[in-house]
């Protein structure tokens, strides 16, 4: 039989480990809005895709940090029926859309995932910014978008290499949203 005191050392027990697992519970979330826009023959043409980040610490005391991401990439179709991709992999300090987004909607942002997370996460949705080109995700189309190995990369600084005159990238663009997260690239 359980006693009284053995009871409240298992509650007060339990109690502990949920308040102190409330970090990795509940982590600081926003959502963002990737805008890439190119300037071709026939026009600009633009793609966006809406990614969720979020970012907490590792377990509560820790100094260590954890966050995520997700979302896809976001597709830009140009004439001719070619489409450029932006991936989510990009040059941003940590390779991801995260740090990415923090390192232009942050202007505080000196590699601190949580608290620019936290930071974003309780702003108002007119937060936004030009991603500078050192952070620019990886750019890539197909010869053939049915053949996965047809894959090329794009230099974002010429895009004329990859599709001809009069394709040049014009922007890539990021804004706080409330939009749900872009579902759907596979069926391309």
């Amino acid at each position: 039989m359980i006693t009284r005191r053995i009871f409240g050392g298992l509650l007060l027990g339990g109690m502990a480990l949920v308040v102190s697992g409330c970090a990795d519970i509940n982590p600081y979330r926003y959502r963002f809005k990737m805008t890439v826009e190119v300037e071709t023959p026939a026009g600009i043409r633009s793609g966006s895709s809406v990614y969720e980040i979020w970012a907490n610490w590792a377990r509560s005391g820790s100094k260590r940090r954890a966050w995520g991401e997700k979302g896809e990439a976001v597709a830009i179709d140009l004439p001719d029926g070619r489409v450029l991709f932006a991936l989510l992999k990009t040059g941003a300090i940590h390779g991801d859309m995260a740090s990415l987004s923090m390192a232009t909607l942050d202007k505080s942002f000196n590699n601190t995932m949580v608290e620019s997370a936290q930071k974003l996460s309780r702003r108002g949705m007119d937060v936004a910014g030009v991603v500078r080109p050192e952070n620019y995700p990886l750019l890539v189309t197909f010869k053939d978008i049915k053949d996965p190995t047809s894959v090329e990369r794009v230099d974002p600084d010429n895009l004329e290499a990859s599709f001809g005159n009069g394709y040049r990238l014009k922007a890539i663009t990021v804004q706080v949203t409330d939009e749900e997260v872009t579902t759907g690239i596979e069926k391309r």
